[in-house]
């Protein structure tokens, strides 16, 4: 619980990163205009690959290209020519700490026709071999859908050919962004999230994990559950120790955009809760980040660009160390493709095994670094070759060399050779059971020359680990790998030497009494390098000497003996000569000697597969051996008197060069220049161009001579420095410090009328460096019709003028001058005029109008007809108004222009008509009629005017309306009006016939009782009790109002009351189920009530009348349908 309470006191005191250690990479890996993204580092922090969309154009000439953002999403479609490409770049770290220009990987940037203009989502596997990303290949490759997985192999001439990592991880959906683990075992990645999708969420993914089978297949890969995947996640990044999964989540309790969230996989096997990496976020995008093995330095992207900042320790991933080195052929030098096994040096116990590339025979391992280990490699047609790490190769976080060169099985044991002397440890002493074998003496003694060499190099063995590798091995501590002899290392044939091969091993040997023999351990003393300053300003920095400390471990006591035995006539001289800081073999060393005493000793025998020197001397011999290398100082032993066995280790120093630092500041500011260049041609060399970023440059030099130096910026002066470099042994620096002036090139540039020569207002201006082909920033004044430039210097450019109304006016210019003015005299435009007449009619009525006209703002003097004058190339807005009329702006369209001629139409909100009562009998108007207008839609009513029989209302053309006429005497009218069609048939006065109410007949004496059954002509037999449906009763829509076209069937059945006066009858009024219920049950009554209205109006008497409203209560069809629903829409009656 403390180390979990003690991490989240670090993140809640931690400070953004921008506060301190936050920075951002420079030009040109990060590049202003470019967007940076998806950072991937290998192990050994040399190889950096990023995706960027620097990398080409998309082009259209539809101008439909799409917009993608780095996921490789769609973002929208932009009306444009040309889109930037997404690309995968590759840059490796210089000895100096810069990064150098990122190159694109062309074997991946190969884009296709109809692909998304997208690649990225670059993870190199941490041994470097192997780089995943995610493309969408259409035309080039089998895929699987929209974006895939893929990876390439390193090969010798870079990368592989693209290959799909099939259908188990691969769907027709989308999947990116892959992240490999140290191992290679566990490839995370991310898919679309469809659920939050659905919701409009565009930006959701999950994490995928999937396992490498034994067969070598990807297993189908499984979502990581809760802690983990709860939001929106993206980008996954699994660390260095295969534990730490680094991603980015769009959190409610985040800072803005998508942060940066770190979660472990625990021994139970669940994720811890993820945590913010506050010390990082921001509220922009933060997100794809990449640790370096050690797990201190964090790379990742924010807002476009990367950084790296260093990381608290409570967050930082579980440590590993990187081994790395290589495997090739002693002789022929070739890479070899096999496996190394990598063992607990302890316990046995198997940590992890790595394949070499079969480029270069690279390999890769992380281990913790909490324990020794051993590294073995058994390969049928080679020797087995086992190296260590020691725990003590752990101080530092530094990539750990460790190289195999394997001998073949067919290779000779020993060869003789007096020119090149690369050894290993001496041949192992065997005593036997004899009186003739030889007895070592009862004391050794120990001769060691202390080196001088800096401490600054820590990776130097010390004498004790020297002793513990290179001596003799013991009868039974030497087995590896239970009880296989370790491999004697053979002799190095290229540069490629590593540390971890200084101490090889040999088959151990039984022996009956062990023994060290005497050891000589010789370095040369190096001075501490001088520093020469060409123009210096502040200190110099002084690189640390390097130091050798000699073994102070006593040597152990020599086996007691009873006896002194004879001493032997002979000893056994064996020389190793080994590089003074790592440890391993040198190629090209030289071993030479000179004897003193006896003057003349016979040549030494060089044992090619243990790397040794071997020499028998007569006892007393005094003789000097030196050994010399190439690119290293020569180390000398003196051997006097020799009295017993003696090993010689020569430890050759490596030459150090002079270093040359170069800086170029601002003469004025002293402020860094980052576009500056730098020539270094030495004498009889070859010339380089180095470009300063703003850091101290530095470049080495092994040949002493005069060198010229070349410091030049653009728009800056240019400085020259000779310098006479000198190589002496222990190293010298050189500091050559530049300062340029600026050079300032302005140019004044002003548009006048050629023909008035006034200024021409809103003029612009654009200038091209057609030697860069780059454009040149303006400061324009618009309203003087002139713009200000400063120049980047001399050379020729391209200036362009425009102004509206004006003859656009480009020219090619040489400036070799520091003020420069350019006049522009531009010709006016003249353009055409075009006449346009322009009609306006009413919409309803094609009633022509004239309406007051304004155009783009000025008014037209004569209101009609219209007729415009039109420049070339003007689009004018009308503006009209006329009384009556809303306001009507429309801007004309070149092709109405074109043609001429523009019809416009313009309507009122109302207009006016007027209905009239008439007689159907005499055609007479009928003077006391009152009528009711209502909106057909809302029954609104509707205001009207007039008397005498007459009804005037203002009316929508956009709506349809019901008129109804009443009049006492006469039957009720009722029409629907549509205005609409009456403007256009000009029909704005409507005529109603009202039909005179027959006089009734005088009724009969009624019988004395009602008949059962009546007969009739118009609804057949009747009888009591029994419902007959009025089929041709017709109302207005959800109104009580009966429509004029029912009055045939209510006569109908007036005439069957008037014949048979005994009978009664009950109305019933139905409505289908659709509305409110009481609403319906009202509606039913009341239209029950509008039909008896007008059968007592046509002289039935009211006593013979009931209704009832039954509402939706008596269906005689299921309310499915619109036609049943309209059968259950009727009124009955019903004979009592």
């Amino acid at each position: 619980m403390r180390p979990l309470l003690f991490l989240l006191l670090v993140l809640l005191t931690a400070g953004p990163a921008d506060a301190q250690t936050r920075r951002r990479l420079p030009e040109p890996l990060n590049l202003r205009e470019h967007v940076e993204y998806a950072p991937s580092l290998t192990a050994d922090g040399r190889t950096l690959i990023f995706q960027s969309d620097r990398y080409g154009l998309f082009h259209n000439a539809r101008k439909e290209v799409p917009v993608i953002n780095s996921e490789g999403n769609q973002m929208k479609t932009a009306r444009e020519t040309e889109v930037q490409f997404f690309g995968v770049y590759e840059t490796r770290l210089q000895p100096g700490g810069q990064w150098s220009r990122p190159e694109p990987i062309e074997a991946i940037n190969r884009f296709d026709r109809g692909m998304t203009p997208v690649i990225g989502g670059p993870s190199i596997s941490y041994d470097g071999n192997t780089l995943f990303f995610f493309a969408h290949y259409p035309e080039r490759t089998v895929g699987f859908g929209r974006e895939d997985l893929y990876y390439c192999l390193r090969e010798r001439g870079g990368w592989s050919a693209p290959i799909n990592l099939g259908p188990n991880l691969n769907t027709p959906g989308y999947e990116g962004f892959p992240s490999i683990s140290p191992d290679g075992r566990h490839l995370y990645f991310i898919r679309e999230n469809l659920s939050r999708k659905a919701e409009g969420e565009t930006r959701c993914y999950r994490i995928m994990r999937s396992e490498r089978g034994a067969d070598g297949r990807w297993k189908r890969p499984i979502e990581l559950p809760a802690p983990v995947n709860l939001d929106c996640e993206k980008a996954p990044r699994i660390m260095a120790d295969g534990r730490t999964l680094v991603f980015s989540s769009l959190k409610k309790d985040g800072k803005g955009d998508f942060d940066l969230y770190l979660s472990r996989f625990q021994d139970d096997g669940t994720w811890s809760p993820p945590l913010p990496l506050d010390v990082i976020n921001t509220r922009r995008s933060d997100q794809s980040v990449a640790f370096n093995a050690c797990g201190d330095v964090l790379y990742y992207v924010s807002d476009g660009d990367i950084y790296t900042t260093e990381i608290p320790e409570a967050l930082r991933p579980f440590k590993r160390a990187t081994v790395q080195g290589f495997v090739t052929d002693s002789l022929t030098g070739a890479p070899l493709q096999v496996r190394v096994v990598v063992n607990d040096a302890a316990t046995g116990q198997l940590l992890t095994t790595a394949e070499t590339s079969p480029a270069d025979g690279r390999f890769t391992v992380l281990v913790p670094p909490t324990t020794a280990y051993r590294l073995r490699v058994d390969e049928p047609a080679y020797r087995q070759r086992t190296l260590r790490v020691e725990v003590e190769d752990f101080r530092e976080c530094r990539v750990i060399p460790r190289d195999f060169r394997l001998v073949s099985v067919n290779a000779p044991v020993s060869t003789r050779r007096a020119d090149i002397a690369v050894l290993t440890e001496p041949a192992p002493t065997t005593e036997r059971a004899t009186a003739a074998a030889p007895v070592f003496p009862e004391k050794t003694t120990q001769t060691v020359v202390d080196s001088a060499l800096a401490s600054a190099r820590t990776a130097a063995p010390t004498t004790e680990r020297l002793a513990a590798a290179e001596a003799a091995p013991n009868a039974a501590s030497r087995q590896e790998e239970g009880g296989t002899p370790a491999e004697i290392a053979p002799p190095p044939t290229t540069e490629r030497l590593a540390a971890g091969e200084a101490a090889p091993q040999e088959t151990s040997r039984p022996t009956v009494a062990p023994h060290r023999p005497a050891e000589v351990v010789v370095a040369p003393t190096l001075g501490k390098p001088t520093v020469e300053k060409v123009v210096a300003e502040q200190e110099a920095e002084r690189r640390n000497d390097l130091r050798t400390v000699a073994d102070a471990t006593p040597p152990p006591a020599p086996p007691a003996v009873a006896t002194a035995p004879p001493k032997p006539e002979t000893y056994e001289i064996v020389v190793l000569v080994r590089h003074a800081d790592t440890e391993a073999g040198i190629q090209g060393a030289r071993l030479s000697l000179t004897a003193e005493n006896p003057p003349r000793l016979g040549t030494p025998d060089f044992d090619d597969v243990r790397n040794a020197y071997r020499l028998r001397v007569p006892t007393g011999t005094t003789l000097t051996l030196r050994a010399e290398a190439p690119g290293f100082l020569p180390a000398e032993a003196r051997l006097a008197g020799v009295s017993q066995d003696q090993r010689v280790l020569l430890k050759l120093p490596e030459q150090k060069p002079s270093v040359l630092r170069i800086s170029v500041l601002d003469f004025k500011t002293g402020a860094p220049l980052p576009s500056a260049f730098v020539d270094v041609a030495p004498e009889g060399g070859k010339p380089e161009t180095l470009t300063w970023t703003g850091t101290v440059l530095e470049t080495t030099f092994t040949t002493p001579g005069p060198v010229s130096l070349t410091a030049r910026a653009p728009g800056y002066t240019t400085v020259q420095r000779q310098l006479r470099v000198e190589v002496v042994p222990e190293g010298k620096f050189y500091e050559f410090e530049a300062r340029l002036d600026r050079i300032t090139f302005s140019l004044s540039a002003q548009a006048v009328d050629r023909e008035t020569g006034q200024k021409i207002p809103q003029a612009r201006f654009r200038v091209v460096n057609l030697t860069q082909n780059a454009p040149v920033s303006l400061t324009e004044n618009p309203a003087q019709g002139s713009a200000e430039a400063v120049l980047p210097g001399t050379g020729e450019f391209e200036v362009t003028c425009e102004a509206p109304g004006y003859t656009a006016h480009t020219e090619r210019v040489r400036f070799d001058k520091e003020q420069n003015q350019l006049f522009f005299k531009l010709s006016p435009v003249r353009k055409a005029v075009r006449s346009v007449v322009v009609s306006v009619t009413d919409a309803f009525t094609g009633e022509a109008l004239a309406p007051q006209a304004r155009v783009s703002g000025a008014k037209l003097a004569a209101p009609a007809p219209l007729r415009l004058a039109v420049t070339e190339g003007d689009v004018p807005e009308l503006a009209l108004t006329a009384p009556g009329y809303p306001p009507l702006t429309r801007r004309l369209t070149e092709a109405e222009i074109a043609a001429g001629q523009v019809e416009l139409t313009m309507q009122k909100s109302s207009y006016e008509f007027s209905f009239r009562a008439v007689s159907e009998a005499d055609r007479q108007p009928v003077r006391h009629a009152r009528f009711v207008v209502l909106v057909a839609d809302t029954k609104e009513k509707v205001p009207l005017d007039g008397g005498e029989g007459e009804a005037v209302a203002l009316l929508s053309p956009l709506k349809k309306y019901s008129v109804n006429a009443l009049a006492d005497g006469f039957n009720p009218a009722q029409t629907p009006f549509n205005p609409a069609e009456a403007l256009y048939d000009h029909r704005t006065r409507r005529d109603l016939l009202l039909r005179p109410v027959a006089a009734a007949p005088k009724p009969t004496p009624p019988p004395a009782e009602t008949p059962k059954v009546v007969e009739t002509k118009t609804f057949g037999t009747i009888e009591r009790g029994k419902a007959v449906t009025l089929r041709n009763i017709f109302f207005d829509q959800s109104s009580p109002v009966l429509r004029q076209e029912s009055f045939a069937e209510l006569d109908r059945l007036v005439e069957v009351l008037v014949q048979n006066p005994t009978l009664r009858i009950e109305l019933r009024g139905h409505t289908d189920n659709a509305g409110d219920f009481d609403a319906n049950v009202k509606l039913s009554r009341d239209r029950c009530q509008s039909v008896i209205a007008y059968l007592v109006q046509r002289g039935v008497d009211r006593q013979r009348l009931q209704f009832v409203g039954r509402g939706p209560v008596d269906p005689v069809a299921p309310n499915t349908t619109e036609e049943n629903r309209r059968k259950n829409r009727r009124v009955e009656f019903v004979v009592l």
